[in-house]
């Protein structure tokens, strides 16, 4: 009779594992983390949930932790995550329990190479004598939040980076102050090329700008 109970509750273990919902999916994780809030200020990964990383998705903010996963910043990871239900979870908890299964790929974030301040140097492959400006026109570039600021040499900006990969770069609104400076060629000509950018090319501390016909728009240096 032993025999048979000890069995029967072997036969309610295995039913009641199987009933626990567990799914493999994969995982793009970002090269840096992002604010957040929890229950306070806090850093979170930044994930796309697909078969193929799309540099111009979306990245969901991931408020979990990957257990077995050792994050790096700087790298792009495409990862094999279980997913396991969580019975009756705390209300402050995640209701999914995530796992590596396997970390497919490891790759140094090719954008990252422009994450920096840049000025002015050229513009249509004209050098630009910086001296005649009263302030230089210069970006600083944040892969991170996806923005971009600085100034026109007259007049401040902001606005977001639309498009990003290994390659191509395109800034959606662009806003600017609305000074008026004895100067405006160049910080009006700087500004139009903003808008036209479409190609990047980085070549050692130079920053290059193209159109859409790979026509050289601006050349800016990084500030050392």
């Amino acid at each position: 009779m032993l025999k048979k109970i000890s069995l029967f509750s072997f036969v309610l273990l295995l039913a009641s594992c199987g009933s626990i919902k567990q799914t493999d999916s994969i995982y793009w994780v970002n090269s840096s983390k992002t604010d957040c809030s929890g229950v306070g200020k806090m850093t979170c990964l930044q994930v796309q949930k697909s078969d193929v990383l799309d540099f111009d998705a979306d990245w969901n903010l991931f408020y979990s932790q990957i257990n077995g996963f050792e994050y790096e910043p700087g790298y792009l990871y495409k990862l094999q995550v279980k997913e396991t239900a969580v019975e009756n979870p705390p209300a402050d908890a995640s209701a999914i329990n995530y796992s590596l299964v396997k970390e497919l790929e490891k790759q140094l974030d090719p954008r990252l190479a422009i994450h920096d301040i840049w000025i002015l140097e050229a513009i249509s492959g004209v050098k630009v004598d910086l001296d005649l400006l009263n302030l230089i026109p210069q970006i600083e570039i944040n892969i991170s939040k996806k923005r971009i600021m600085g100034t026109n040499g007259c007049n401040n900006l902001s606005g977001s980076i639309a498009k990003l990969d290994a390659a191509k770069i395109e800034f959606g609104l662009i806003q600017e102050t609305m000074k008026m400076c004895r100067k405006m060629e160049i910080p009006n000509q700087f500004s139009k090329a903003l808008t036209q950018t479409k190609f990047y090319k980085k070549e050692k501390t130079l920053l290059l700008f193209f159109d859409t016909d790979m026509k050289e728009l601006l050349a800016l240096k990084k500030v050392d």
